[in-house]
């Protein structure tokens, strides 16, 4: 089957549009932390990125999702 160029593979796709969600979660979740900012960001890139794509693939099997992403 061939895809259309543009169009980024499955999990990497699905990660995207849920980034934005694991971001803000994780963003909250850090605030109540005494850190330096560049301490959370770096928890944060280390727990967001992998969240991403582990939440990508239970997320692309609820009904009606596998239309959409």
């Amino acid at each position: 089957m061939e895809t259309h160029p543009a169009e980024p593979p499955g999990s990497a796709w699905r990660s995207y549009v849920i980034h934005a969600f694991v971001v803000t979660a994780a963003g909250y979740a850090l605030s109540v932390l005494d850190l330096s900012t560049s301490a959370k960001f770096a928890m944060a890139a280390v727990v967001v990125l992998p969240a991403c794509f582990a939440l990508a693939s239970p997320i692309r099997r609820l009904p009606g999702v596998r239309r959409v992403l």
